[in-house]
């Protein structure tokens, strides 16, 4: 309808605000192909870990793993998880 903003224009001027990418950047068609690709799916989700920088994820994939893997006790992991926020 005439006067409203497209779904298309909300998401391009968020990407824009604070990202490296969206319309005329170097990664304007690797963006376009990701709107696409959500834009047509019928239900996104993501995890945790592509939701957090490299700074968090990396050490909170590792305590998990070193949990797992019986590296470290569950109050261990705690400890080391709890130390990663700071």
């Amino acid at each position: 309808m005439p006067g409203e903003a497209s779904a298309e224009g909300a998401v391009w001027g968020r990407i824009e605000e604070g990202c490296t990418v969206g319309p005329g950047s170097a990664d304007a068609a690797y963006s376009g192909f990701l709107y696409d690709l959500v834009a047509n799916t019928p239900s996104f989700t993501q995890s945790w870990d592509q939701a957090l920088g490299e700074t968090l994820a990396t050490p909170m994939l590792t305590q998990i793993q070193e949990l797992f893997n019986a590296q470290v006790t569950p109050a261990q992991f705690v400890t080391n998880v709890l130390a990663i926020k700071q």
